[in-house]
């Protein structure tokens, strides 16, 4: 036995580690009441609110991102619809004329004329027999002959081979966004005052006279169309030689 007193002394022997039940080593856990506590709230509030800002800022690149592909792609679908200009139409003409109908006196024909540059056509337009009570009538090209039997509901829709459709009116101001087949809606209708004819001519630059063409329309029918959009009279374009 060593005396308590030097050289003799009890050996040191340290403490053993504190551990839990499964004699994992306990670590020590900031509370509220811990000197660093307020600095792990601040810094973990801070996280968040840069994390918020971030999804917030990248929400909103993502709706602009949306909507400049949006319009983008708008502008290209309208673009897609516009008539181009008709540059290469061959030195032919074609005639169409109202076939008498019973129930209406309108009568009139339409020339399509060739112009020396090949671009565009020359349409001559003449309407006479208009009814005294009638308001202005519009006249198309349809998509499809007239049958033999007469029957102008048969010839289709409007002349439309880039789809523009006709849920809007034809901006006559911008008559390469209408329809192709939309004569009076790209120059204007037919009106006169009582017993008088009508009678126009103009250039139209998106109609083509070459067969095979999208805008072509010499196998294709004149329809006039009274002021509540039925159809008056009709015709079949026919090549003049």
């Amino acid at each position: 036995m060593c005396p308590l007193t030097p050289p003799c002394m009890v050996p040191y022997k340290a403490a053993p580690e504190s551990r839990g039940k499964r004699g994992y080593r306990k670590t020590k856990t900031l509370t509220a009441n811990s000197p660093n506590s307020s600095i792990v709230d601040r810094d973990r509030r801070s996280f968040f609110i840069q994390k918020a800002k971030l999804l917030a800022k990248t929400k909103m690149l993502f709706k602009s991102a949306l909507l400049a592909t949006t319009l983008c792609l708008s502008a290209t679908a309208a673009a897609n619809t516009n008539a181009p200009v008709v540059t290469d139409n061959d030195d032919v003409t074609y005639y169409a004329q109202l076939q008498p109908k019973d129930n209406t006196t309108v009568r009139g024909a339409v020339t399509i004329l060739p112009k020396p540059s090949g671009v565009g056509v020359l349409v001559s337009a003449h309407f006479w027999g208009i009814p005294d009570n009638e308001q202005q009538l519009v006249y198309h090209i349809h998509q499809k002959p007239v049958p033999k039997d007469g029957n102008c509901y048969s010839t289709g829709a409007h002349l439309d081979p880039y789809g523009r459709g006709d849920a809007t009116p034809c901006d006559i101001n911008a008559p390469q966004t209408c329809q192709v087949g939309d004569l009076s809606g790209k120059h204007g209708p037919i009106w006169a005052p009582d017993n008088e004819e009508f009678t126009t001519t103009y250039t139209d630059w998106f109609l083509s006279n070459v067969e095979g063409e999208p805008a072509f329309f010499g196998n294709l029918s004149l329809v006039v169309h009274a002021a509540d959009n039925s159809r008056l009279a009709c015709g079949n374009f026919v090549e003049l030689k």
